[in-house]
């Protein structure tokens, strides 16, 4: 019994420690790494007492997108373990904003296939008067992780986000 226990321990902070090998790295809206279309719709905003970095980029093009490529880590614990079998740590991708007093949405993709949707609007904001163009741009709840990715394998990919009809489209970090 204590071997069996004992072996299950070292493999747990093995595995711990594998993990915390992986670091997540956030890709700001300002980095040359995105890649924004069409770029003269785009325009930087000012959010910084709920934006991370303090900027999000901001536009009502229908047509307007933004891409990253980024390379995702997953690995097998069987790889150090051949009596598990079917484990795997993944390391996703995130995306993080703010929520808006009105409706912002946007559609994800990844290498060119549709995998999501994220819901940016704050449905408890501030009661305050403000303009609709100060409503579709400034945050009213601080960034956070918006969207999970569960898994995906160890190689480049593209990520997209991309309008959805009738609402603007904001980005404010990957992770």
């Amino acid at each position: 019994m204590i071997p069996t226990c004992l072996f299950l321990l070292l493999s747990v902070l093995k595995v711990a420690t594998l993990a915390r090998g992986a670091t997540n790295i956030t890709v700001d809206d300002q980095d040359p790494r995105i890649v924004y279309f069409p770029r003269s719709s785009w325009q930087t905003v000012d959010g910084s007492d709920v934006d991370s970095g303090g900027f999000h980029m901001f536009t009502s093009d229908v047509d307007g997108y933004a891409e990253i490529k980024m390379t995702c880590v997953s690995f097998r614990i069987s790889k150090f373990y051949s009596h598990l079998t079917n484990y795997l740590l993944v390391i996703s991708f995130y995306i993080v904003s703010a929520l808006y007093p009105t409706r912002i949405m946007a559609n994800i993709s990844l290498d060119g296939m549709p995998i999501g949707r994220i819901n940016l609007q704050d449905y408890n904001p501030p009661k305050y008067n403000v303009t609709d163009n100060d409503t579709a741009t400034h945050g009213t709840v601080p960034h956070k992780i918006v969207y999970s990715y569960p898994g995906n394998s160890s190689q480049e990919h593209v990520i997209r986000l991309s309008s959805v009809r009738d609402s603007p489209l904001v980005l404010d970090a990957f992770m």
